[in-house]
């Protein structure tokens, strides 16, 4: 929610000192559509998009995540990602633009690349990943999704499908305009179809020229392995966990991918261009790390939603799966039929004005009318309630909107259903608009965030008797799991173990 304020063998080319970059020269057909050569593969790929029209969706990708999803801004991490980043896509094959990478807002680790040289980590990911060696195999192996051109092979065989075909996407899709995006806001870049999965020759493709890219930069290739392993613990950590819709669910950790990447990397030593951060220093950059949701964009508790620095709480209904981005939170039913979005639509305190306002001007882009529109009173606030029913290419679509005015801003609550719309679905958005109410104190004040600390253990301490003196918020399980070891590992006196320390959270300032 926004803020107020916003199995092939190295080949001899990478032997000797020289490292000259992965495969051969960057064919110039690369760039044209149709059957074109794979410079990282040197094998004949068929892509329907011209490379300059791919990086060009790739850069409006890039600011939609930038906008919808954020990137954290701390200085050391970001330095950390991107030193990494450029010592192993500096053997990559050339391109016409650079590669950059940042690290996205996210609690889930993942790891995902766009058109046009953008790779993204996520925090979560940072917390994982337990070497700098782990960190670069992550890296190359998303450098070579780019190299590959990936995406274009992927949009010639999906004809564009994104990871979701939820009705309220397709709705918003249909719509246009403000009004989708009142409607599809915490999902589209979810369903943008740029950001979407690869097909598991491609993963596998990325392994294994991800593990070449990273030796021919000096980094251990056994570290994928190692890594996947972990990715893999994590998922089955979180397999019972309720999860939110994520298009970050696109590099499953497999077993098989693991065992590849370990038999691989006996092949490919590294070419000792110069040795790897030690764990210990490798990990000091990441201290201070925020794991798991940030307060700072809202947090869920349970079905609850609560935003300490908008001052305010909402309630979804039970058994919705949730979504939050920067501009809106919203959940969508089990059974992917209905949905209702929260999103900050403008300045000021009167929701008539602002109803007024927003219906002016999707009347501009979408025919559609007004069922009804009321004032309605909610918890000492006058809000404005009204059904709208838009005229879409796939018949008509009624909408449940809410304006609800609350500190200085005016708030719109949108409610779709795939089909009809009945007293049931009434009665449910009506619950969501009055539950919306100031946080307070109380509420307030038992909101932490969770940073990454290391801790030494001491002599004899097993990982239960650790954490509890460290005050780990993980248990055991997630411990071993984020450090990369056995949970009944027999620890060593001065060993640094990353735990999660919960703190009060105190709004940052801009």
């Amino acid at each position: 929610m926004p803020r107020d304020s916003h199995g092939r063998s190295l080949s001899s080319g990478f032997a000797g000192t020289a490292r000259p970059r992965l495969g051969l020269a960057l064919v110039l057909a690369s760039a044209a559509v149709g059957c074109v050569t794979n410079p990282v593969t040197q094998q004949t790929d068929v892509v329907f998009v011209r490379e300059a029209d791919e990086v060009r969706l790739g850069n409006e990708a890039a600011a939609k995540v930038a906008e919808e999803v954020g990137i954290v801004s701390d200085p050391r991490l970001t330095a950390t990602v991107a030193r990494v980043g450029r010592r192993v896509a500096a053997s990559a094959p050339e391109r016409s633009y650079d590669y950059s990478f940042e690290i996205v807002d996210l609690a889930p680790p993942n790891a995902f690349a766009l058109p046009g040289g953008h790779v993204y980590v996520s925090r979560g990911l940072l917390a994982l990943v337990d070497s700098e060696d782990e960190l670069a195999n992550v890296l190359a192996h998303e450098v070579i999704h780019v190299a590959a051109r990936h995406h274009a092979q992927r949009q010639a065989r999906t004809a564009g499908v994104g990871l979701f075909a939820l009705p309220g996407l397709l709705v918003g899709s249909a719509i246009g305009g403000r009004l989708g995006q009142a409607v599809i806001a915490p999902f589209e870049v979810a369903g943008a179809g740029v950001i979407a999965s690869h097909s598991r020759s491609q993963e596998f493709e990325a392994d294994d020229y991800g593990q070449r890219l990273s030796a021919s930069a000096g980094y251990d290739p056994g570290a994928l392995a190692t890594f996947l392993a972990t990715l893999e613990r994590e998922r089955r950590l979180g397999a019972e966990e309720a999860r939110e819709p994520s298009w970050f669910d696109s590099h499953p950790s497999t077993p098989r991918r693991a065992s590849e990447a370990a038999k691989r990397a006996q092949l490919l030593p590294a070419d000792g261009v110069g040795p790897a951060a030690d764990r210990e220093a490798f990990l000091q950059r990441f201290d201070g790390l925020l794991v798991g949701d940030d307060p700072a964009e809202g947090v869920f508790d349970g079905r609850r939603f609560l935003h300490p620095d908008l001052d305010f709480t909402i309630v979804v209904p039970e058994g919705w799966k949730v979504s939050n981005t920067r501009r809106a939170v919203g959940a969508i039913e089990a059974g992917g039929s209905a949905q209702v979005v929260l999103r900050q639509q403008e300045k000021g305190n009167d929701a008539r004005e602002a109803a007024n306002g927003f219906l002016a001007e999707t009347r501009k882009h979408v025919q559609m009318d007004v069922a009804r529109m009321d004032a309605v009173e909610l918890n000492g606030r006058i809000a404005v309630h009204a059904l709208l029913v838009a005229r879409a290419p796939r018949g008509d679509v009624i909408l449940d909107l809410t304006w609800i005015p609350h500190g200085g801003f005016v708030y719109l609550l949108s409610g779709t259903v795939a089909g009809g719309y009945s007293d049931v679905h009434r009665a449910t958005f009506a619950a969501v608009a009055r539950s919306f109410v100031p946080l307070g104190s109380v509420r307030r004040a038992g909101i932490q965030e969770t940073r990454l600390r290391l801790r030494t253990v001491r002599a004899g301490e097993s990982l239960a008797d650790f954490g509890r003196r460290a005050g780990n918020a993980w248990d055991p399980e997630r411990t071993a799991v984020l450090n990369g070891i056995p949970e009944n590992a027999q620890l060593r006196e001065g060993q640094l173990l990353k735990v999660a320390i919960p703190q009060p959270y105190r709004p940052r300032v801009q």
